[in-house]
């Protein structure tokens, strides 16, 4: 069963918050089961970002709180994506993508990857080819990139967990081992 939307069978809101929207999707959830049926419910998302996709769902947490799985479909200058949660199902953050002939998604694969800008890419594979530390102008020079845009793109690569900064300078690929001299002692 789909239903296109919530707002469509969700009753009129009122300034319970959580336990509204809790409850406005419990009986669904209960017939479900009962039926042993699927439901979808489709529902917007607020304009602002949020580090965590839920966080997106427009309401409260009760929505998502209350669903077995959520999916959150966002679009960004990168493409489009697909992120999963759910109680029975392995977390997933997906590149889609949309066929206008057959009118139908496809996951293109995981969307850090496939949305990962060149630059970034450039980075990873340097990173990779050098097999120990290597510092921003040594990246620009091999990736043929300019050294400010490598240093601005490190940070944020070592903020997501894509690089990992060993030392002053000094950036390695995140499947290679880290130096033990790189190891703070206690």
């Amino acid at each position: 069963m789909i239903l296109d939307t919530l707002a469509g069978v969700k009753p009129i809101r009122t300034t319970a918050g959580y336990a509204e929207d809790y409850e406005s999707l419990t009986k669904l959830h209960r017939l479900a089961n009962e039926v042993g049926i699927g439901v979808l419910v489709l529902h917007h998302t607020r304009k602002m970002d949020a580090e965590d996709p839920l966080d997106t769902i427009s309401g409260t947490l009760g929505l998502a709180g209350c669903a077995d799985t959520a999916l959150v479909l966002a679009g960004t200058s990168h493409g489009m994506s697909l992120y999963v949660r759910g109680r029975d199902i392995e977390e997933a953050d997906h590149a889609v993508t949309f066929n206008k002939t057959t009118c139908r998604w496809s996951i293109v694969g995981d969307a850090a990857e496939v949305q990962r800008s060149d630059t970034r890419t450039k980075i990873l594979a340097v990173l990779l080819r050098t097999k120990g530390t290597i510092g921003p102008a040594e990246i620009a020079a091999e990736a043929v990139l300019k050294e400010v845009v490598v240093r601005n793109r490190l940070g944020d690569m070592v903020a997501a967990g894509e690089v990992v900064k060993v030392g002053r300078g000094a950036y390695q690929h995140p499947s290679l081992p880290v130096p033990e001299e790189a190891i703070p002692r206690r």
